[in-house]
């Protein structure tokens, strides 16, 4: 609601382009109308994840989810859960498919643990997290789709005698500063948040001096930032 507020304020203002980088363009009619009425003033726009008639930055979830699952899979993981904390559903859909995906690929089973839904704070991380790893069916690996309820996850292990991630592999999505410095370090997607804000920017400029030219599609790239949190399956670690 507070960003549809924001952007039906901008739109009413005098303003020469803008860049818009909201999950609620995805699932609020309402946004959606808005934006279509400033596509059509021709108002310069830069958008951030989302497919439409103007520049658009992307940055690929859902290839780096796949990267991420493959990795852990090679460290011998086969209970990977995913812990799905977003607000509403539609905001990490880009987590959740490609994760089923890599499931299915595998044949690996989608148990009643395979999806936690919770909130997206790190205390919701900490509550779910210790909830599953208190259960004998734990996961070995639980991937995040925020770093902070990865950290909030790291807390739940710690509190419960687990090792991360000689027990239990966490990761995240984002690249927080702080997963850097966290005990242990948090195993992260992360993407080159200055250089997308420049390119968006670059792009902005762009079209206002060169309002005919085409529309420009660019995939920001990601990296899988392999830290202290994520390691062998525990049973592939117990014959090392």
């Amino acid at each position: 609601e507070r960003g549809i507020t924001i952007l039906k304020a901008l739109a009413g203002r005098r303003i020469d382009g803008i860049i818009i980088i909201g999950s609620y363009l995805t699932y609020s009619d309402e946004a959606q109308i808005i934006l279509n009425q400033l596509l059509k003033q021709q108002l310069p726009i830069v958008l951030g994840n989302f497919d439409y008639e103007t520049d658009c930055l992307h940055s690929d979830y859902r290839r780096a989810t796949t990267e991420l699952l493959h990795y852990l899979y090679d460290l011998g993981h086969r209970q990977i859960s995913l812990l799905y904390g977003v607000a509403p559903d539609e905001e990490a859909l880009d987590r959740l498919e490609p994760y089923k995906a890599f499931l299915e690929e595998h044949q690996l089973p989608l148990l009643e643990t395979s999806v936690v839904n919770c909130g997206p704070t790190i205390q919701d991380g900490y509550l779910a997290a210790r909830k599953i790893f208190s259960m004998d069916s734990r996961p070995t690996a639980f991937v995040c789709v925020n770093d902070w309820l990865a950290l909030g996850a790291i807390r739940a292990a710690h509190e419960l005698g687990l090792q991360v991630p000689a027990d239990i592999s966490i990761s995240g999505y984002d690249g927080i500063n702080l997963g850097e410095y966290t005990t242990p370090s948090l195993t992260t997607v992360s993407w080159d948040t200055i250089g997308w804000s420049r390119e968006a920017f670059r792009f902005l400029v762009r079209r206002l001096e060169h309002p005919e030219e085409e529309y420009q599609k660019v995939n920001i790239p990601h990296e899988v930032l392999i830290r202290e949190s994520t390691g062998p399956a525990p049973q592939l670690a117990a014959s090392i």
